[in-house]
């Protein structure tokens, strides 16, 4: 059963990663990259700059900390051999 629940957890992590680099990539960056100047809230991404909303510069906060979450449950899920072991 807990094998189950940390693969289940794993692969949300997984999807939670492809859904930010694509909503990352569609949007010009992320807010870890980006900066704020004053009241106007910008994406970075590889030096280049877009102007945001203040809700979306959060939104993507927290969203790459949902996903540096999700990569280190991946990485103990992983290191414990929980997607090596056949019948679990």
């Amino acid at each position: 059963m807990r094998v189950r629940l940390i693969r289940g957890i794993a692969v949300l992590a997984i999807l939670n990663l492809l859904s930010f680099l694509v909503i990352s990539e569609l949007n010009g960056g992320t807010a870890g990259n980006g900066y704020e100047l004053g009241s106007r809230f910008f994406l970075g991404s590889h030096g280049d700059y877009r102007e945001t909303t203040a809700a979306f510069f959060s939104y993507s906060i927290w969203h790459e900390r949902a996903v540096w979450s999700g990569m280190a449950v991946l990485a103990i899920a992983f290191l414990t051999g929980v997607f090596s072991r056949p019948g679990n």
